[in-house]
This record gives C-alpha cells, sequence and structure tokens, in this order.
C-alpha cells in the first residue's frame, strides 16, 4: 500500500524523472487512469525483491530496472519510553492528546507531529510555537481546565469511524494551524506570514491530491 506521503513525492517526481514506478496493492496504490500529468506513471504491484543491475521484481513477476528507490511507507506512533499508564498509541491512536498534541491529564507533557495526511513541517513549527508560548505563559490564552481538555478528546473520538483515523486531518489541516497560530502569538505581521505561508502550503497540498485523484 503507498503511503500519503508516497502519492506526493510520486506527484513531484514525474516532472523531473523519465518514468516513475508507483507500486500499490490491489486498488490501494496510485489511482490515475492515464499516468499523471506527464503520462510518466507506472502502477505496479507491490516489491517482491531487489536484484542485480538495479532490477526490482514485482509481485506480478514483471521486473524493471531503476535508478532510485524512495521508500514512503508512513510510519506508526511508539513511545516506548513513557509508560503505558500514561500515554497509549495503539492503532495509530496517541490517547489523551488535547489540539492532538498536549497530553489531556499532564498538560506540559506534549507532542510534536502527531497529525498525519498533511504538510508536515509547517504544521510541526506552529505547534512548536504554541507549546512554546503555553510553557512561557505568552500564549493569547491558557490552556482550558482538565474536564474540557477532556471533553475535547471524547469529542474527537466520537467524531471518527476508525480509531487509526483520530489524527487524520487532511483538508481541515488549514483551519487547525490557524486556530493553533491564534493562540501561540498577537502579532499580526506574524499571523500574517504564517497565513501567507499556510495558503501557499495548501495549494501545493491541493495540486498534488488532485494529480492523485484525476489530474486536474
Amino acid at each position: 500500500r503507498m503511503d500519503p506521503s508516497a502519492t506526493v513525492t510520486v506527484a513531484e517526481a514525474e516532472a523531473e524523472a523519465e518514468a516513475v514506478v508507483g507500486p500499490g496493492h490491489g486498488s490501494s496504490g496510485w489511482r490515475h487512469p492515464v499516468g499523471g500529468i506527464h503520462g510518466n506513471i507506472e502502477v505496479r504491484p507491490g516489491i517482491a525483491s531487489a536484484g542485480p543491475g538495479n532490477t526490482l521484481q514485482f509481485d506480478d513477476g514483471s521486473t524493471v530496472k531503476v535508478d532510485t528507490v524512495l521508500l514512503c511507507t508512513g510510519y506508526e506512533y511508539d513511545f516506548p519510553f513513557i509508560s503505558g499508564d500514561v500515554v497509549s498509541s495503539e492503532k495509530r491512536r496517541v490517547d489523551p492528546l488535547y489540539l492532538h498534541m498536549f497530553h489531556a491529564r499532564h498538560p506540559t507533557l506534549s507532542f510534536i507531529g502527531i497529525p498525519h495526511s498533511v504538510v508536515p513541517f509547517p504544521l510541526f513549527e506552529i505547534q512548536a510555537r504554541l507549546i512554546a508560548a503555553v510553557l512561557t505563559g505568552t500564549a493569547t490564552e491558557p490552556l482550558p481546565s482538565l474536564d474540557e481538555r477532556l471533553s475535547w478528546v471524547h469529542e474527537l473520538y466520537a467524531g471518527v469511524q476508525r480509531i487509526q483515523d483520530t489524527h487524520h486531518l487532511g483538508d481541515k489541516q488549514w483551519e487547525y494551524c490557524n486556530q493553533l497560530t491564534e493562540r501561540a502569538t498577537t502579532d499580526p505581521k506574524l499571523r500574517a506570514q504564517i497565513a501567507a505561508f499556510l495558503a501557499l502550503n495548501e495549494q501545493v497540498y491541493c495540486r498534488s491530491w488532485c494529480i492523485k485523484v484525476g489530474g486536474r
């Protein structure tokens, strides 16, 4: 299965490479019907093995010679250095996190980079800004009470159909980042800069998604 990061990577690589091979299993891989906007994306089954001479063999027995292999496998959440009584991370749900980042019961324990299906690094930076503002007392508002933080978590869980989608943001990431920015700073210039940067990232993200699903 191709991780969402892989589909974005393929969309960007097709503009530079002579050919791009995107492996996928069944209907879960790259679903572009015409090979990308440059016509050079080829869908293959999963990779079975790598052989001599830069040759890859796929599950259907076919082979191809490649110059580069990019691994975009995604990741699982795992915190072996924290007691399971404090944080659990089963089925891609990190529990319990307020705003996907502050431990609801121990809010000085924070996590950067939990949301997925996002443009990662701008989101990470904005999360870090809010965490720093909360810890230094410069946030525009303090964190809510324990009951309110836990209520936010419970509402989040009630709104997702699958546990593994708990931290999926997708199109919600822009509103999420803007809300964090409003809590992190009152500086109008900085807010405007972050908003403009997010708008640019949204355009790139949406273009990559359109290429993935239909080549628009």
